[in-house]
């Protein structure tokens, strides 16, 4: 089933802090030099079942998950400004394929909601994010000013949610952007354990080159095909390679 979603609404999400001047200028290594701009989307689907459970029902009218979503938004809006402050290269800009300049401008966050009739089983069924992911922004020619992170809120007319992150691959790979969703996700449960990340390990071992070129930012777009395939892995199976590990 094809997803059709009408975005409602869009606003940047700043650190709740000031990033301090001495952390200002986190520097690429010679590997994230390397990497394209392209943003890697993770999407989190929660049932309704789940969004009940934590979040209580709605009232009677069509629109009857509207408080609850509206709770929903506040508190990941408010426990993302937190989790920014720790994770501040996220919030900054791409300066010259050398640094993110940590300047605190924010990510992109977007509210949409599924306008047909489309459920969170469906998804699951026949896994498909066409939709729910954030539009890339459009191939920058100033990849100074281009956001390297955003999220994306889709509210299901079934009372169910899909999150959806995602990070440029140039700040940031699989395990980097798992720690960041990690640690969103322990704020906004309001965990007082946060793991605050290093962001200095990489480039002191890896330092960037100077005169690296910029042009090997993103992907020319020529070239092979790119094919993408699905991969459904069940609970009881992800428990078993725990269970073995």
């Amino acid at each position: 089933m094809d997803i059709e979603v009408e975005v409602i609404s869009r606003e940047t999400i700043n650190p709740s802090s000031p990033t301090p001047h001495h952390l200002r200028t986190h520097k690429l290594s010679s590997r994230d030099q390397r990497s394209t701009f392209l943003h890697i989307p993770v999407v989190f689907f929660y049932a309704p079942s789940t969004i009940h459970a934590t979040f209580g029902g709605g009232g009677d009218n069509g629109h009857k998950y509207d408080d609850v979503f509206h709770e929903i938004s506040q508190r990941l809006k408010v426990s993302l400004s937190e989790t920014l402050t720790h994770f501040y290269p996220l919030a900054g800009r791409l300066k010259n394929n050398l640094s993110v300049d940590c300047n605190d401008v924010g990510i992109d966050f977007f509210e949409a909601r599924v306008i047909n009739n489309c459920g969170v089983s469906d998804i699951l069924e026949r896994p498909s994010i066409q939709g729910l992911v954030p539009l890339a922004p459009p191939q920058p020619t100033d990849y100074n000013n281009a956001p390297v992170s955003s999220v994306q809120v889709n509210f299901f007319p079934c009372g169910g949610v899909a999150i959806t992150v995602q990070v440029s691959h140039k700040i940031a790979d699989a395990a980097s952007s798992f720690s960041f969703i990690k640690a969103w996700s322990e704020i906004a449960l309001g965990s007082p354990n946060t793991v605050v990340p290093d962001f200095t390990a990489v480039s002191s071992r890896f330092p960037p080159i100077e005169d690296f070129p910029v042009t090997s930012l993103t992907f020319s777009g020529k070239g092979p095909k790119v094919v993408t395939k699905k991969f459904v892995v069940v609970a009881s199976k992800i428990a078993d390679l725990k269970a073995k590990a």
